[in-house]
């Protein structure tokens, strides 16, 4: 990973750890480095590497939830800057789905509450093959755990969908 993903894991491994003032300062360099362009690819990074510790995998989930509610399109509630740029974007969607068939099933939750998050504003125009991959992905039945990963994504979706996205 390159230098901003250490940094981003470092604070990943500080703030599960029992120090108070570690904690505080990992938080902080993390709102930092959510600012920074890439930070999104990074937290997509560390959570479907399999040579990171299953904790901070799903917790780089979690936070890149949390980051697409901020960060993803300007304009929306609760958005901050700045936007995450399209590159970044491309990047997330083309890698996240395949955290859908981890062996773990806190890490297949946790990816699919993210890929869940993304399609409240993406899907379907800016990732029409989104709900492709996960229907074909169940009728497959190839491997279990993608198979619970992609229903667990489509039933998060489902409670978010609005009626704006419904056909």
């Amino acid at each position: 990973m390159m230098e901003q993903g250490q940094r981003v894991l470092q604070c990943l491994q500080h703030i599960q750890g029992a120090n108070p003032e570690a904690i505080k300062a990992a938080e902080a360099q993390l709102t930092v480095e959510s600012q920074q362009p890439g930070y999104g690819v990074v937290l997509c990074q560390i959570a479907l590497s399999t040579q990171v510790a299953a904790h901070l995998r799903q917790l780089a989930a979690v936070l890149l939830k949390q980051y697409v509610r901020q960060h993803w399109v300007e304009g929306e509630r609760g958005f901050q800057p700045p936007e995450t740029n399209e590159q970044d974007k491309q990047q997330i969607r083309q890698a996240l789905p395949a955290g859908l068939a981890d062996a773990d099933s806190k890490i297949r939750t946790a990816v699919g509450m993210a890929i869940a998050a993304i399609a409240n504003w993406d899907w379907p125009q800016a990732w029409p093959g989104l709900m492709d991959y996960l229907v074909n992905s169940i009728k497959d039945r190839k491997d279990a755990n993608l198979l619970m990963g992609c229903l667990r994504c489509l039933g998060v979706m489902a409670s978010d969908l609005d009626s704006e996205q419904a056909p």
